[in-house]
């Protein structure tokens, strides 16, 4: 640093020491990295897509997902009797237990198959606007046994409008 000397206008050279001095007693600020695994948000989360109960956003508690009764004796595939309560119970908790929604897309994709309908027929001059039929699987020692589309939703513990859309979105991914 350059300075002038008291009383004269001869220029001194001081050495910059006391620069250094200051500036290592300086704190050094350094960013704070977020932890996205002690979100709230991420806890949720993590919570919902493993099935078990969890407090919303707006501090409501929703309930974890349980095993829905299975469909009646006047099913035509006669479901409840291939799959007692303790089986569909387990197929809930392994379900559940994946624990991420892409892992649940898969599983109701590789479970619903989506034919063209067989025979078109016709009532009245109308034809009909079904072009599709949807046939719903649960694995059972080892092979998938069809069932009826109530036994499929109540014993996973999702809407049918869950299975669906997430078929559709599953192939078009696919595909």
């Amino acid at each position: 640093m350059i300075a002038l000397s008291p009383g004269t206008y001869d220029v001194v050279e001081e050495p910059m020491e006391w620069v250094e001095d200051v500036a290592n007693d300086l704190p050094v600020e350094t960013k704070k990295k977020g932890d996205p695994q002690a979100w709230e948000e991420t806890k949720r989360k993590v919570e919902r897509n493993s099935g078990i109960e969890y407090v919303n956003a707006g501090d409501k508690v929703v309930q974890g997902k349980r095993l829905k009764p299975p469909c009646g004796p006047k099913c035509y595939r006669s479901c409840h009797e291939k799959f007692t309560n303790d089986v569909r119970q387990i197929l809930n908790q392994r379900f559940w237990a994946a624990g991420s929604v892409e892992k649940h897309w898969i599983f109701v994709a590789d479970h619903i198959e989506v034919t063209s309908t067989g025979k078109k027929t016709k009532a009245g001059d109308s034809p009909s606007r079904r072009a599709e039929s949807v046939k719903y699987f649960l694995p059972l020692n080892g092979r998938n046994v069809q069932v009826c589309r109530t036994m499929f939703f109540n014993t996973l513990d999702v809407t049918e409008r869950y299975g669906i859309h997430e078929f559709d979105s599953q192939h078009k991914f696919i595909i």
